[in-house]
């Protein structure tokens, strides 16, 4: 059966609606992706750059998706068990040992004030391409590890300590230092599941560095030709994993890596994002030059470059050769 419906409510605009359609397409074409994480993707992407304001609104006639988020289930080896059914309460969960960084991100676009629902669209965007990242990892290898020293050693009786080596969807390399039961630890693919069920659904990897308490920052812009063609830019601070931020870093300098761009993201710690093109300048920032009260419309006075691009695509893609008489 069909798994997923997307769909719009009520009429919508034809620029809004190429802008999401882009975005989607950008992330399942960049990686293998699940579906709803590709949607997260370009639904934070609708909310960055073709919302307002976070208007209610505009919100409820944007983008759905019908049908729920993927589990990752895990199942004892060799029990044949309906794979629906989860019986991960049989086997404890593991312990991922992280060590938390800021990361430090450009994004395309004007001077602007870092409000709630922008931050928080950013981090809905980054978590969801570290989950499309994670749900087709590998686990590469592993061997044994000391525990971190800040770790109660009488927390750990019965469990092991190792370090494993994790390759992501994209082929970025990781190394996680994690304890769990030797059961758990021994045993390749009932870790790795293990792994991904936390990494995915147990915690939110991508944090926004809390904005002052006395009212949203003020975002100045920044402006560098190596960074997002020369556009302006403005500076949005992160905390993550320390090895997600290296994830991050790997897929900035893919120059096939175009998940990113829809997001706005154009550097990441001081590394350009190279996909980044003058062309997703144009596209990016179209709705946020134009009139406020023409976004709610498919009426435009003047269609900017990237439609027309996004246009003869189609065309070319509609096009079937006819066999000579």
């Amino acid at each position: 059966g069909i798994s997923y419906i997307m769909y719009w409510r009520y009429s919508l605009s034809s620029y809004a609606a190429s802008h999401f359609r882009h975005s989607l397409m950008s992330v399942v074409q960049s990686s293998c992706s699940h579906a709803w994480d590709a949607f997260q993707v370009a639904y934070a992407t609708f909310q960055l750059y073709c919302v307002r304001n976070n208007e209610v609104q505009r919100l409820m006639l944007g983008p759905h998706l019908l049908g729920d988020a993927p589990r990752i289930y895990i199942t004892p080896p060799g029990n044949e068990i309906a794979e629906e059914e989860d019986t991960s309460e049989y086997f404890p969960d593991i312990k991922i040992y992280d060590e938390d960084v800021n990361l430090k991100l450009l994004i395309c676009g004007a001077h602007c004030t870092l409000d709630s629902s922008l931050l928080n669209s950013l981090e809905d965007g980054l978590n969801a391409l570290l989950n499309i990242e994670f749900r087709w990892c590998k686990l590469q290898d592993r061997v044994s590890a000391a525990p971190p020293l800040h770790v109660d050693s009488t927390l750990l009786d019965g469990m092991v300590t190792i370090c494993c080596d994790i390759t992501t969807s994209s082929s970025s390399h990781v190394s996680l230092l994690l304890s769990g039961s030797p059961q758990t630890c021994f045993d390749d693919k009932l870790l790795e599941k293990h792994i991904k069920k936390e990494l995915i659904e147990s915690r939110q990897l991508v944090r926004v560095v809390s904005v002052s308490e006395d009212g949203p920052s003020s975002a100045e812009p920044l402006t560098s030709m190596s960074v997002a063609s020369g556009a302006s830019t403005f500076e949005v601070l992160m905390t993550l994993p320390k090895w997600a931020a290296q994830v991050l870093k790997y897929l900035a300098q893919e120059t096939s890596y175009k998940s990113l761009v829809p997001l706005g993201i154009a550097s990441v710690n001081g590394t350009p994002v190279c996909s980044f093109d003058s062309q997703d300048v144009d596209w990016l920032l179209f709705f946020r030059t134009i009139q406020d009260e023409a976004i709610g419309t498919s009426l435009y006075p003047h269609p900017p470059r990237w439609s027309a691009s996004l246009a003869k695509n189609r065309v070319k893609g509609s096009m079937v050769s006819k066999p000579a008489r």
